[in-house]
């Protein structure tokens, strides 16, 4: 599928039938009893830690302009990626680009609730002392988040992701590989924490196809958030800019999944082989690689990232003394 050389966020997002809206401010009292409990808690959760965490579970999210019924499965079709979300548990969450696509099976589905549309359209797959809840967000990355509602709740929630290959990695990123060792996706870094804003000791386990989160909550205040973070591209479009008569900067925009994890070893890998897939030639230099791999390091968060290719320095540490550039 190779979805790390699609250029995402290139064209409007737009959501189909049933994922429903979800506004960037959540107005509905998080201690009205008519809320659900699951985006209770993540109401919660997002209001209480920075925008610019994976925590923040409710930002970026997807929106719905159409609005529609709900039907055997929920669309969201963001910039060549389409995402599809099962009102039957048993089958799998799929993101698919052309002939390709990336599946993951839910915790627990064989037990779990159909889908249904919780407050602000979220949609919920409740089960036995947690709830699953997949947030799409805008650049096409899925959030898997689990609600723990109590301490009836298992303290293993297994994603098998079909047939792709899973690896853990030392930072504790987990690349997703198609058979030909293509890298198609990264998740991000297990977290996990209660309602009391406490960090909760959580870990990944890999086995071949199926990606294994343990939450260890029997000591927490419920409820707990938790979530593997799936993402599909690192670097929404690279375009042009000419502010120097020297020559071509290349401006990058990173996707919100790219800004919150390019920090690790593992995405800045990856990050630097979408670059390489996504340029010509003659920007695939160490200077331009040296400017990107700054950007990442110390300003991660900027919405745009400009590379010159005119500016030519001899070591990365030359390149962190003048600003990245």
């Amino acid at each position: 599928m190779q979805f790390r050389v699609l250029t995402l966020l290139t064209a409007a997002v737009v959501v189909g039938a049933v994922l429903g809206s979800a506004p960037s401010a959540f107005a509905a009292p998080v201690d009205d009893r008519s809320i659900d409990p699951s985006v209770a808690a993540l109401v919660n959760l997002t209001e209480s830690v920075p925008a610019d965490t994976a925590q923040s579970v409710l930002s970026s999210l997807a929106t719905d302009p159409l609005g529609g019924a709900q039907g055997p499965e929920l669309r969201a079709s963001i910039a060549g990626i389409e995402v599809s979300l099962p009102a039957e548990p048993q089958r799998p969450v799929r993101l698919s680009s052309g002939d390709r696509s990336i599946d993951v099976s839910l915790p627990g589905a064989e037990r779990s609730a159909g889908l249904h549309l919780a407050d602000h359209g979220i949609p919920v797959y409740d089960n036995s002392g947690f709830s699953t809840v997949p947030l799409v967000k805008t650049d096409a990355s899925v959030q898997f988040t689990t609600v723990i509602h109590d301490e009836t709740a298992p303290r293993v929630y297994a994603y098998s992701f079909g047939d792709a290959a899973l690896e853990l990695q030392p930072d504790g990123l987990v690349t997703v590989r198609d058979a030909h060792g293509v890298l198609e996706g990264i998740v991000g870094a297990a977290w996990a924490v209660d309602a009391a804003s406490v960090p909760v000791a959580t870990h990944y386990e890999v086995e071949g196809s199926v990606l294994t989160q343990v939450v260890e909550h029997t000591a927490a205040q419920y409820p707990v958030v938790a979530d593997p973070y799936l993402g599909l591209a690192q670097i929404g479009s690279i375009t042009n800019a000419y502010r120097d008569p020297r020559g071509v900067t290349k401006v990058v925009s990173p996707t919100a999944w790219g800004r919150l994890n390019g920090n690790n070893p593992t995405a800045v890998n990856g990050m630097r082989d979408e670059y390489l897939a996504k340029v010509t030639s003659a920007y695939r230099t160490h200077g331009m690689w040296w400017q990107l791999a700054c950007h990442m390091q110390f300003a991660p968060l900027k919405s745009e990232w400009n590379l010159d290719s005119y500016i030519v320095r001899g070591s990365y540490a030359d390149y962190i003394a003048n600003r990245c550039n």
